[in-house]
């Protein structure tokens, strides 16, 4: 289901964060970014938000290239398909041969949105605008086109409003064919590179739009029904992307989706924070706490962003101020557990210990703590929260002079744990820890020094 498939996604990025936090890395790579968006669904601005929650970016040209060897490899097995079972390669940048009326209409609406928005474009940004790729499919369609920067978000609007009123005006789209000489005199728009034969197929669009084409086209604009861009940006140095899709139902059948996926987006941080909450009541049961926002059962797609926004903001603040208590718990024991050192080898006293709740900020200035209040200590301290694990390993200065190695430690327990980590040998960290082999590894330390 939908909802098991964003509840196992939502888990492989936090898995995929715990290894570049426990790594230092601060972007996440676009293959892990484009495996999100294949197997579970999470489109590119969806995944950059979560990860701007942690302080991360997202590699998005290693996203976009991932996505072109994907779509090439698509386009390849479909021709392939075609050949060997004697049908014809699809034409005028179509995906596939349409073979039923729902296909011929969804195609038809998506190729003739792509000339209303090639137009558009051009009206808009400068003649200077031309295609540079294009696949139209039954659902969706992506245009590349030439142009040297970002537009702006009233630039986009206006292309939109012009295509809008283009689709509301019933404009008749009328094919014919003419000599190739004819057709280009008569200002029709073919690809640069293109070859053509003497006798081309015009697609005109009443007074705004003649371009060479041979696919599938409504009769009249007003079939379109609706246009709705799902994503605008570069794919290359001078070259843009626009995906967008057609037709009234399939925009509210993707609008609903992405709605859903913003509302259980909400619903877990609520449920994550819920956490929290029970852990700052324990650290302090005097705190008093606003209350966390609502998710309604029905929202539009920016009421559901809006609420998202609020959420994350509202789990920021949870998490500053648990943060805060565990950063003083962190420094009010430190006495009480310099009392459970033990010398687990000769000379090297050890302070050994998993923590639940505890991330690896807290792991890390308690073991600062520690090992300021006694020099000579060894401290390896493990952090529990939910099914993650995390390792932190401090050497005092007198252990380091005898050849001790936080980075060689962290990695011996990573062996026993899994995780993936590193850092320097006065102090090393890693995460994505199978935290019930924590305590397996804990056991095993006086082997591992």
């Amino acid at each position: 289901s939908f909802l098991k498939t964003l509840e196992t996604g939502t888990r492989q990025f936090e898995h995929l964060v715990s290894e570049l936090q426990a790594s230092g890395q601060k972007a996440l790579p676009g293959a892990d970014a484009f495996k999100l968006y294949d197997t579970f669904g999470f489109p590119l601005d969806l995944t950059q938000l979560m990860a701007s929650e942690h302080g991360l970016s997202v590699d998005e040209p290693g996203f976009k290239g991932a996505m072109e060897k994907q779509r090439e490899l698509s386009r390849s097995h479909a021709k392939c398909h075609d050949a060997a079972f004697g049908g014809d390669v699809p034409k005028g940048g179509e995906a596939r041969i349409v073979k039923t009326d729902d296909e011929v209409i969804g195609m038809s609406r998506h190729h003739t949105a792509t000339h209303l928005l090639h137009e558009a474009l051009r009206q808009v940004l400068g003649k200077h605008v031309e295609q540079a790729g294009s696949l139209v499919d039954v659902d969706r369609l992506r245009f590349d086109f030439t142009h040297p920067k970002q537009i702006s978000e009233a630039e986009m609007t206006q292309v939109m409003t012009i295509v809008k009123a283009k689709i509301q005006a019933d404009i008749p789209v009328e094919a014919f064919q003419k000599p190739i000489a004819e057709a280009k005199a008569m200002g029709a728009m073919a690809l640069f590179g293109e070859k053509y034969d003497d006798i081309v197929r015009c697609i005109q669009i009443g007074d705004f739009s003649l371009e060479l084409c041979g696919g599938h086209h409504v009769p009249h604009t007003g079939v379109i029904e609706d246009v709705f861009v799902t994503w605008e940006g570069a794919i290359s140095a001078g070259t843009r992307r626009i995906e967008a899709i057609s037709g009234t139902q399939n925009i509210h059948s993707f609008q609903a989706k992405q709605v859903e996926k913003l509302k259980d987006i909400a619903s877990q941080k609520l449920a994550q924070t819920a956490k929290m909450l029970d852990e700052i009541h324990r650290l302090d049961v005097s705190l008093k706490l606003q209350s966390a926002p609502q998710v309604a059962a029905s929202l539009n797609k920016e009421a559901a962003q809006i609420l998202v926004d609020d959420v994350t903001a509202y789990c920021r603040e949870i998490e500053k101020i648990l943060a805060r208590l565990k950063s003083q718990k962190a420094g009010e024991n430190v006495s009480e557990l310099l009392a459970e050192i033990k010398e687990l080898k000769a000379g090297v006293p050890v302070f050994a210990k998993s923590f639940e709740g505890y991330d690896i900020g807290t792991l890390k200035q308690l073991a600062d703590n520690l090992v300021n209040a006694h020099h000579s200590l060894l401290v390896v301290v493990a952090g529990v929260e939910s099914d993650k694990g995390s390792w932190v390993v401090k050497v005092g200065e007198p252990l380091r002079a005898n050849g001790i190695s936080a980075q060689s430690i962290i990695q011996k327990l990573c062996e026993i744990s899994g995780g993936r980590g590193g850092g320097k040998p006065e102090m090393a960290q890693a995460g994505g820890v199978d935290v019930t082999k924590i305590d397996s590894a804990l056991n095993q330390l006086a082997d591992l020094l």
